[in-house]
């Protein structure tokens, strides 16, 4: 049974990975144009403004705009901006094994780069990206990396399994309903035969609920 820790248990576990936290030193790390609040933008484009650091998870904060290039003043301090991937996002979660990382969970989530934070499928994928190079080394247990493609854009020093936290195999597909899903996506999904479940950690969901605007009710699992 894997047991996750919630992200101020892991932050105090693991002083010496602090840096990991930091969305920023990640996307430098992993060679990205970026830069925090302040400095200038490279081109015109596309960009995601994201807080430098987030334990509260969720994507909360995280918006993307189009910036001007030489602007200094779009991005609020303690925020950084990043490019703009386009793409498949995969949620992957790798166990070290035989001195390296072994695949044991992907997905692949869709959302609208309208709203980063609010998802509306998860499908179970084979389709695992590569496990990048820079992050070998990191000594902790398992890592889940979230990717753009095989672009990774963040980490956490923890697993993570299905989309609704849990790590049993029973479902391949997830429809998170959220308080605003129209009813007739409902119907059909349950028209499909579909299963609903409940937030299983609703005390996790209250934790966020002064920082999003969104409400999750539960999913329709396949």
């Amino acid at each position: 049974m894997i047991h996750d820790l919630d992200e101020w248990e892991l932050w105090e576990k693991y002083p010496k990975y602090h840096k990991w936290w930091n969305k920023l030193y990640f996307s430098e790390v992993m060679g990205y144009s970026c830069g925090p609040c302040g400095t200038k933008i490279p081109k015109t484009s596309e960009y995601v403004i994201r807080p430098i650091y987030n334990l509260a998870g969720m994507g909360i904060g995280a918006e993307v705009k189009v910036l001007e290039k030489n602007d200094l003043s779009s991005v609020q301090p303690g925020y950084f901006w990043c490019e703009y991937f386009e793409g498949r996002h995969f949620s992957t979660t790798f166990k070290k094994h035989d001195g390296g990382w072994k695949c044991i969970h992907n997905w692949q989530g869709w959302n609208d780069k309208n709203n980063l934070v609010k998802f509306y499928k998860w499908i179970r994928s084979d389709d695992v990206p590569i496990f990048p190079e820079k992050l070998k080394n990191i000594d902790v247990p398992y890592l889940n990396i979230e990717y753009i493609e095989n672009k990774p854009i963040e980490i956490h020093l923890r697993p993570s399994g299905n989309p609704d936290g849990t790590y049993h195999e029973k479902w391949n597909n997830y429809i998170p309903i959220w308080d605003d899903t129209p009813e007739e996506n409902i119907e059909e999904l349950i028209s499909k035969g579909y299963t609903w479940i409940d937030n299983p950690f609703d005390d996790w969901m209250e934790d966020k609920k002064n920082f999003m605007m969104e409400k999750r009710l539960g999913y329709y699992v396949w």
